[in-house]
């Protein structure tokens, strides 16, 4: 039960594989008058535990529109990052499965015996992984339990891939195109969108295209010898960042924990980051019960790391750089925004593609991701802020998912805040994307309800003779938002869950459950049992409808 403390204050889904799954059909709902919900499920939600809760939830029959279970369809809900299935439906919708990035790097300049009389630019695309995570057969690798998450989880998996693998390519690329020495600068153009704010636990800063181990830095931290200073390790390891740790190793068998800040150098160039705290030498970090334990330290200038990264790499590529490898990105040096010649070309890295991007988003429920997938989807209808990219969203879910904007309330593309939609929102927009062309990769994005795994089981389905057949025919994505209430207590804002189900009886589902309002607990395993009744009364409708 402990490992579920991540899905706790984060909004989250988890990693497990969806298998094949088909295209289904897109029917108008009909107006059938819902059924009593069935004893077992109505039980539930008659424990004590959600008295003074909201509940509202929707259920209908994909192939005939029949609204089988319905109650306050239409109150607006907070649904958490049940939102990401918008952002990343639509930049689905708009830019295709096969969608890829592709990141160039050009010259700007004339090459003589081997110099670059000027300055070397790389585009920034707004690639999320930039050749990390790069798996087999041209997918994206996922953990468990993803490192965005770690600050709200207390711990995560760090990705085994090289973070910097990207970079790293297009340093050789320009190195083989025959540029040994650039006398100019290395610039990063990061204009594709106007940057923004973004939060989470890890940090603040202006979130723009340009992307860097999803712009955190893990530290990975274990014990050495009691009384002696932690072992730490940073990835990715660059000159752009440096620890500064007083994190000791102590005896016993309890958790760590450590402190994180940031901060710069003296002459601002370099990050810095700060790390306090205790780690056991017998501990068992959370959900992993192995060392290394995993905290991560925002970066504050994506585009200025980048920069360095890129020029690490063409050193290590045996490209001289002249310029300094700390610095402030010199956007003054970039020219008029996509100026750039055919001819100038000299590297250039190629993506996965897009829905392995969705699938990444949605399984991890990748915060920064959401918000990208929005702002792409902006891009690709021609705005570039992440208000009028907000309205172009609102226009396309009226004209095209017969959404109004009355029927939800998106800050941002994440989820993040007061995020609130009503049931029907989440069922139509999930009714129009089962008929959409990429409706089978938007599903298999989904989590797979049940399913063996880090942070997938459920006790009650797993254990239960009736329930078990469920696994794997149950997909959803997951929403939870949880505040601190007086007295250092927890509110369970909200737990969502909405997707479709493929039910024993053959027929096929779309359903949106929210709970909202339940609590306050005195501890956190108090409000994992509101996860498990959701994913439990999912397993239900597959068994009796």
């Amino acid at each position: 039960m402990i490992r579920r403390f991540a899905l706790l204050l984060i909004a989250t889904a988890t990693v497990a594989s969806c298998g094949s799954s088909q295209t289904l059909s897109n029917n108008v709902p009909t107006n059938s008058i819902p059924r009593p919900l069935p004893r077992s499920v109505q039980e539930i939600l008659d424990k004590p535990l959600y008295d003074g809760a909201t509940v509202a939830y929707r259920v209908e029959d994909l192939d005939t529109g029949e609204v089988v279970y319905d109650s306050r369809s239409s109150d607006l809900v907070i649904i958490a990052s049940v939102r990401k299935l918008f952002s990343s439906g639509l930049a689905l919708d708009a830019l295709g499965a096969e969608y890829r990035f592709r990141t160039p790097v050009y010259r700007q300049g004339v090459v003589g015996n081997g110099v670059l009389n000027g300055n070397l630019v790389l585009v920034a695309s707004g690639d999320l992984t930039m050749g990390g995570r790069r798996g087999p057969n041209d997918t994206i690798a996922l953990t468990e339990l993803d490192h965005s998450e770690a600050n709200s989880g207390g711990n995560a998996i760090a990705p085994p891939q090289d973070p910097l693998a990207g970079f790293k390519e297009l340093a050789q690329e320009v190195a083989s195109s025959g540029i040994t020495e650039i006398a100019g600068d290395v610039v990063i153009d990061d204009r594709l969108y106007e940057a923004y704010p973004f939060s989470d636990p890890s940090g603040e800063f202006l979130a723009n295209s340009v992307f860097v181990n999803d712009n955190i830095i893990d530290v990975l931290m274990s014990p050495t010898q009691v009384g002696q200073p932690a072992e730490i390790r940073l990835s990715p390891l660059t000159e752009a960042f440096s620890i500064v740790s007083t994190l000791q190793t102590i005896a016993g068998n309890g958790q760590p924990f450590a402190e994180l800040e940031t901060g710069e150098t003296p002459d601002g160039t370099v990050q810095q980051g700060f790390v306090s705290g205790t780690v056991p030498v017998d501990g068992a970090p959370l959900f992993t019960g192995v060392y290394p334990y995993l905290q991560t330290i925002r970066v504050k200038n994506p585009s200025s790391f980048a920069r360095t990264v890129f020029i690490e790499a063409l050193r290590d590529a045996g490209v001289t750089v002249n310029a300094a490898t700390v610095a402030a990105n010199p956007s003054n040096l970039l020219p008029v925004q996509n100026s750039y010649a055919s001819d100038m070309l000299v590297a250039e890295l190629v993506s996965a593609p897009f829905e392995q991007y969705v699938n990444y988003i949605l399984k991890t429920s990748y915060n920064l991701g959401a918000e990208t997938a929005l702002m792409l989807f902006g891009v690709d209808k021609g705005v570039r802020t992440q208000s009028a990219a907000l309205a172009v969203e609102a226009s396309q879910l009226a004209n095209s998912y017969g959404i109004a904007p009355s029927q939800y309330e998106f800050p941002n593309g994440s989820g993040q805040g007061l995020t609130r939609a009503t049931p029907i929102a989440v069922n139509t927009f999930l009714r129009v994307v089962a008929g959409k062309s990429f409706a089978s990769a938007f599903r298999d994005s989904l989590t797979v309800i049940g399913s063996p795994g880090l942070l997938t089981e459920n006790p009650v389905i797993s254990n239960d003779p009736s329930l078990v057949g469920a696994i794997g025919h149950i997909f959803a994505k997951s929403g939870t938002r949880g505040t601190l209430a007086s007295g250092d207590k927890i509110l369970l804002d909200s737990r969502a869950s909405a997707g479709y189900i493929d039910t024993k009886s053959g027929r096929h589902l779309i359903f949106t459950m929210v709970v909202n309002n339940v609590g306050p607990f005195d501890e956190f395993i108090q409000s994992f049992q509101v996860f498990e009744d959701l994913d439990t009364i999912a397993a239900i409708l597959w068994r009796d409808l």
